[in-house]
């Protein structure tokens, strides 16, 4: 359907034809001439509306996080210090504030009741001091890291026993990264959903990137040195630290904007 108008100061026998299409043209035009005087008058809109991505990324890490890494080894000549070793030094290179719960270091006994309530009849004053200390760690932590091997197609038994010590409010609403490792081909991979069911009942989340170092005692010192050629492990503990970092800053905001 169209319509004929007469233009002002014409003589009525001409008009113009005016289609559905001639509107749209014309609005198109109108449309950007305002957009071209809005760019003269204020600037482009993405100037004015978004930060650039260096600005972004200063921002987010300008406040750094607070990250605790368990390993759950701890017999004699453990390999799994070697990706414990790498991890921390990842974090530490970035000037994020980290503290290592190494259950070699608790010597703690077979679950018997939560860390805070064995006394001095239990453990000594050493062992319990410890303990205290290192709750205050995990609930004052933005994201952990686990670094397992596998035990029988299991967690290792230090592991848990160590996490089990505190209670799940200890744990909950903090993004966890799981890095495993064997001396074989297999890297600890069933290690992975099962981390997954445990901390994810404890009610943290455990972000989607995995590490799974194979034949660790080939590929990291007990350093935590790459000892591949393409820095290969290197590269992949920095990625998953990134991601770590990114969840670990968006959840932290959202505790604390539910606090306030």
């Amino acid at each position: 359907m169209s319509s004929y108008i007469s233009p002002p100061g014409l003589a009525p026998s001409f008009k113009m034809k005016y289609t559905p299409a001639t509107w749209k043209i014309h609005l198109f035009f109108l449309l950007l001439l305002l957009s071209l005087l809005c760019t003269l008058l204020f600037g482009p809109v993405s100037t004015l509306a978004c930060p650039s991505p260096a600005t972004t990324t200063t921002l987010i890490m300008s406040a750094p996080i607070k990250v605790v890494v368990f390993l759950g080894s701890v017999r004699e000549g453990r390999n799994g210090i070697r990706l414990a070793n790498m991890i921390l030094n990842t974090l530490r290179n970035r000037n994020i504030d980290v503290e290592f719960a190494d259950a070699a270091d608790y010597n703690l006994p077979v679950f018997q009741k939560y860390g805070f309530q064995y006394t001095a009849e239990d453990l000594s004053d050493t062992q319990t001091s410890k303990l205290a200390a290192l709750r205050n760690h995990i609930r004052e932590a933005d994201a952990f890291v686990a670094v397992t091997g596998e035990y029988n197609a299991n967690l290792q038994p230090g592991l848990l026993n160590l996490i089990d010590s505190f209670v799940p409010d200890d744990y909950a609403k903090r993004p966890v990264a799981i890095a495993s490792y064997s001396i074989g081909p297999l890297a600890g991979a069933r290690t992975h959903g099962l981390s997954r069911a445990l901390f994810g009942n404890l009610g943290a989340f455990v972000i989607p990137k995995i590490v799974a170092v194979p034949t660790i005692h080939e590929a990291i010192s007990e350093e935590g040195a790459d000892l591949t050629p393409n820095k290969f492990h290197e590269t992949a503990i920095g990625d998953l630290i990134t991601e770590l970092t990114w969840y670990a800053e968006a959840i932290a905001a959202k505790r604390k904007n539910d606090s306030a």
